[in-house]
């Protein structure tokens, strides 16, 4: 089992994201210190980075499939940062897991998070996603 490469930077179980030790980013919308606005966009911009950072092409790989195989139907050609917050949330969660399955419930999840259950649809519907992130994702995590 790997750990978490940057203890400055992780999702939890409820979809908060730290940066520096301190809560950024609440996924419901709502951010500590922030109002919304410009101030929640440059703030969810720099954690973005933050994230493509410490996993370089594995941050990349996991959007691109996800945005390639558009699991929820939003891809419009030229939205293709339309899944990184998705990928922000689901990139520390693998480091986790030993399966495609694993990978499969995490994506399921994390969707289940973002868009509803409803929304996200049943985890079968993410094998392929899965499949692809076991072998193309999980080797590049950082150790």
């Amino acid at each position: 089992m790997r750990g978490n490469p940057c203890g400055r930077c992780l999702g939890d179980q409820r979809g908060t994201f730290r940066l520096d030790g301190v809560v950024t980013r609440e996924f419901d919308g709502l951010e500590s210190g922030v109002t919304e606005g410009n101030g929640m966009r440059r703030a969810i911009r720099r954690i973005e980075a933050e994230l493509r950072r410490v996993y370089g092409p594995a941050y990349t790989r996991r959007s691109d499939i996800l945005f390639h195989e558009d699991p929820i139907g939003i891809n419009f050609e030229d939205n293709t940062g339309e899944y990184e917050p998705e990928v922000g949330t689901i990139l520390p969660r693998l480091h986790d897991v030993h399966s495609v399955e694993d990978v499969r419930r995490v994506i399921h999840e994390e969707f289940g998070k973002w868009f509803e259950l409803s929304t996200a649809g049943p985890q079968e519907k993410y094998q392929v996603v899965a499949e692809r992130g076991w072998r193309e994702v999980v080797p590049l995590l950082p150790r």
